[in-house]
């Protein structure tokens, strides 16, 4: 079985407590400092050692997710204090030291409510649990929930195994699923990569709207080779 949720469009944090301190940090494992609203809330959780997993969002109402984006990274860049922000949850790892391992066997439906069980077992203004569009196997269910989300100007949806581990990397027991969107554009130039891609391509330099774009990732090492090689052929 799986588990739908909406893809949210803002700056993912984690929030780690470990010996009753408690610190939020973003995707790249950076700290973050000044969420006055949301470390006031936090304080209030009894349980000394977890890891909650989100999405902070700027609070309100907005046209799309685009602007949501956008105003959500503005209030978050502010030095100093930083207000009208909420954490939207979505994952739970209940022992720290799960998380310091890389990996923490609890599937994740038993996660996704243990989460939500802490949640409403407070009065949170800025922390909310991100409801699930859909738990089952019905597989028709994935182009319903992603056309829904289209009409509402979001950006997809978010597939998790119900029976997944959470792990501390990129997983396919994760995955997003949205309408991609192409276009054609011409190839002007190669950049040479570096480092262990010395001697093969590190990007395709394009012209996209009378700039140069350079296009560096989605390729094969094989890809890579053969576009080096060849770029005085095509």
């Amino acid at each position: 079985s799986f588990i739908l949720t909406t893809k949210l469009d803002g700056s993912r944090i984690l929030v780690i407590k470990e010996n009753g301190k408690v610190k939020c940090f973003s995707r790249q494992g950076q700290l973050i400092e000044g969420l006055v609203d949301i470390e006031n809330e936090l304080s209030m959780i009894e349980e000394d050692n977890f890891v909650i997993d989100g999405e902070l969002i700027a609070e309100g109402d907005f046209e799309d997710s685009a602007d949501m984006y956008k105003e959500t990274m503005k209030r978050s860049r502010i030095k100093g204090n930083k207000r009208g922000l909420k954490i939207m949850t979505y994952d739970f790892i209940q022992d720290v030291n799960d998380f310091h391992k890389g990996i923490d066997n609890t599937p994740c439906h038993t996660r996704k409510y243990n989460l939500k069980k802490l949640i409403m077992k407070y009065k949170f203004s800025h922390i909310e649990y991100l409801q699930e569009l859909y738990i089952g196997t019905d597989v028709r269910e994935i182009a319903t929930q992603l056309r829904i989300a289209q009409d509402k100007n979001e950006e997809g949806i978010m597939l998790n195994l119900a029976n997944a581990p959470y792990e501390c990397k990129r997983s396919k027991n994760l995955l997003k699923v949205k309408v991609m969107q192409t276009c054609d554009i011409r190839i002007i130039g190669f950049e040479e990569g570096e480092g262990a891609l010395k001697g093969t391509l590190g990007a395709l330099i394009t012209n996209y709207k009378a700039n140069d774009v350079k296009v560096g990732s989605g390729y094969s090492l094989e890809e890579r080779e053969y576009l080096w090689e060849h770029r005085y052929e095509l």
